[in-house]
């Protein structure tokens, strides 16, 4: 039942997305910030009888289209072959992140057209208040970002073996530093002439992208730490990184929601008089294009999010090699683990070594270092701390009843070598005729 868990685990880390993507598209049929799914209204409008038909709708289209996504994904649940699952798990996602967006295109570019016929357009207002611009900024002190950082590398002084992850993990507190200073270099959120709105609106942004980015420093230290502490119990380690990115992710959508939360409250009497509309510079309210803005990333109209302002060529360069990446990688990675499935694993021994191999040198270990080899009828209890773990194939880093071991190893049949080093270093390869034919040759 491998391959079950393997389903549950991938299946699961995104099966999720379409019911938060529909919570939050809704959301934007309220109005915040004079707008509604991303069309500046005036206050009159928000009554207006063809204005809440085109919202009902909307939200009617997307919850079909929520629906329909969730139960397309749930018999790949019982997909036998990981490979395949994975493709389809590829495509499925990118459907995810492009079909719940069109019934909100169609919904913007229909309100849009009403608002012309009703003569609804605002007057340019202010892109950003002086006055907030010009007040002094708040930072964090430095320790909140410090702390994190020294308890993520804590983990290098007591163990090596995946010392790659704990400096990627404390390079990205660094990043996440960065990010909480570059965000206090955009522009305040003004709304209309009201300055003291603007000021607060600003306040809540900064305020909750401060919480976030917090958030995910601790995070990346709590990874570190839980990857460390339980290295040699894999279910416990999974537990804990499950444990954390479910507390991760409830903290930003969290701020995100509370964002969105006050932007709503702060504006509801917004609209009567003099406004803000940028509509023209978002099309279908998704994508902001606007080539007299020197910005590459600005603010999202509503919420806490960034995007990118689609007129710059570096923004068109970065956008078109996500969404390259994003098509490429079901048919790429898909192949790969079509590969991982299909290939063997062999043993030979050479002049000099014993060498496992599957797809590439897994393992070339020196005779001279050759303590013991044991042939293995029954595979024992192992689980994988890093690595390869599949039906047809298990390679990495495994706990085991003689402590880490190193496999490379066809789990469906046996027997298996166990070989001891000198040093002390296991491995645990091989498997059926190979492995007994390595073994005549090593104890004849």
């Amino acid at each position: 039942m491998g391959w079950l868990l393997n389903n549950l685990l991938l299946w699961g880390s995104i099966l999720w997305v379409p019911a938060l993507m529909h919570v939050m598209l809704c959301n934007e049929a309220k109005f915040k910030k004079n707008m509604v799914v991303g069309v500046t209204l005036p206050f009159e409008a928000r009554q207006e009888e063809q204005v809440t038909a085109l919202l009902a709708e909307f939200r009617k289209q997307s919850r079909r289209t929520c629906w329909g996504l969730t139960l397309a994904a749930l018999p790949c649940l019982f997909i036998r072959r990981f490979a395949v699952g994975f493709v389809l798990w590829g495509v499925w996602m990118i459907a995810v992140l492009i079909l719940p967006n069109v019934p909100f295109a169609r919904c913007n570019q229909k309100l849009k057209e009403l608002k012309r016929q009703r003569g609804w357009q605002g007057t340019p207002g202010p892109a950003a208040s002086l006055t907030v611009a010009a007040q002094p900024l708040q930072w964090l002190s430095p320790l909140h970002f410090i702390l994190p950082f020294l308890l993520s590398l804590l983990p290098l002084v007591f163990e090596h073996t995946l010392w790659g992850l704990y400096l990627l993990d404390a390079a990205m507190v660094l990043l996440f530093w960065v990010c909480y200073r570059w965000a206090y270099r955009r522009k305040a959120d003004a709304v209309d002439e009201n300055e003291a709105l603007t000021a607060a609106l600003t306040r809540i942004r900064r305020r909750q992208w401060n919480r976030c980015w917090l958030w995910c420093s601790w995070y990346a230290a709590a990874l570190n730490l839980t990857v460390w502490l339980a290295m040699a119990r894999p279910g416990w380690m999974m537990a804990g990184i499950l444990a954390w990115s479910v507390l991760l992710t409830w903290a930003v959508l969290d701020a995100e929601w509370r964002t969105r939360t006050l932007q709503e409250r702060l504006t509801a009497q917004c609209g009567t008089g003099l406004y803000l509309d940028e509509d023209d510079q978002w099309p279908w309210g998704l994508i902001y294009y606007n080539p007299n803005d020197c910005h590459l990333m600005v603010n999202n109209r509503v919420g806490m999010g960034t995007t990118f302002n689609m007129a710059k060529r570096p923004a068109q360069i970065i956008m078109a090699g996500v969404a390259l990446l994003l098509l490429a990688m079901p048919l790429g990675l898909g192949l790969w683990f079509w590969q991982l499935e299909n290939a063997t694993t062999t043993l030979t021994v050479t002049e000099n070594a014993l060498v496992a191999e599957h797809t590439k040198v897994e393992y070339e270990i020196p005779l001279e270092q050759i303590e013991t080899v044991e042939l293995l009828e029954e595979l024992p209890a192992i689980s994988r701390i890093w690595g390869t773990g599949m039906d047809s194939i298990q390679k990495g880093s495994y706990s085991s009843p003689w402590g880490n071991i190193r496999v490379c190893i066809d789990p469906r049949g046996g027997p298996w070598l166990l070989v001891t080093t000198t040093g002390g270093a296991k491995y645990l390869i091989g498997s059926g005729e190979s492995a007994a034919a390595v073994y005549q040759i090593l104890n004849p």
